[in-house]
C-alpha cells in the first residue's frame, strides 16, 4: 500500500496515541510498536501486517450486504407464514429452516449474517444456539429460494404455494 510521508506520519502519531490508551483487546503495545516502526521506516509490505490477522483486505459490498438481509428476510417471512401447519416432514422443516453460511466457502457471509443477528440483534428468530456455521455451502440454496420467493404476488405474506415453491428450491440441486 502506498502511503505519503505525511499519511505515514499521520498513522504514527494516531498509534502513539492508541499506546498511551489503556490496554487493547486486539492490538498489543509489540503490535502498535512493529507498525509504527515499519511506517517510520517505510516498509510498505509490514506498515499493517500487525494487524492483517483481524482487518478484511477485502471489502463486502453492499449488494452483498443486502442478499444477507434478503435471506434472512425471506427466512423470517417462512416462519411468519407458519410453515409448520402445511409442511409436515422433518426433513422439509429442515429444507425451509436458516442453516447459516459455511465458514470455510462463505465466511465473509457468515461473518456479516453474525454481525447483524449476534450484535446487532436482527433477526433474532433466526439465532442459533449453535451458531450460524451450517459447514457445508448454502448460498446456492439460498439463492434459489429468493428467486422463488421474490416471484410470491406478496412477498411480505407468503401463503401456501409460495413457501411450497420455496421449499422446492431448497431441495434442488444444478446438475
Amino acid at each position: 500500500m502506498k502511503l505519503t510521508y505525511y499519511e505515514r506520519v499521520s498513522l504514527i502519531f494516531l498509534l502513539e496515541i492508541l499506546k498511551s490508551l489503556p490496554s487493547q483487546d486486539k492490538l498489543s503495545d509489540e503490535s502498535i510498536e512493529l507498525m509504527s516502526e515499519a511506517l517510520a521506516h517505510g516498509w510498505e509490505r509490514d506498515y499493517f501486517s500487525a494487524i492483517d490477522m483481524w482487518i478484511e483486505k477485502e471489502t463486502f459490498s453492499a449488494a452483498e450486504c443486502k442478499e444477507v438481509i434478503d435471506i434472512l428476510q425471506m427466512h423470517r417471512l417462512i416462519i411468519n407464514a407458519k410453515y409448520q401447519t402445511f409442511v409436515s416432514s422433518d426433513e422439509d422443516r429442515f429444507f425451509l429452516k436458516f442453516q447459516g453460511f459455511s465458514g470455510n466457502e462463505e465466511s465473509k457471509y457468515l461473518s456479516y449474517t453474525n454481525y447483524l443477528i449476534e450484535r446487532r440483534g436482527l433477526f433474532m428468530e433466526l439465532r442459533n444456539k449453535g451458531g450460524h456455521n451450517s459447514h457445508f455451502p448454502m448460498l446456492d440454496r439460498y439463492r434459489r429460494m429468493a428467486a422463488e420467493w421474490r416471484k410470491a404476488d406478496d412477498s411480505f405474506n407468503l401463503n401456501e404455494a409460495d413457501v411450497l415453491r420455496i421449499l422446492s428450491a431448497s431441495k434442488h440441486t444444478p446438475l
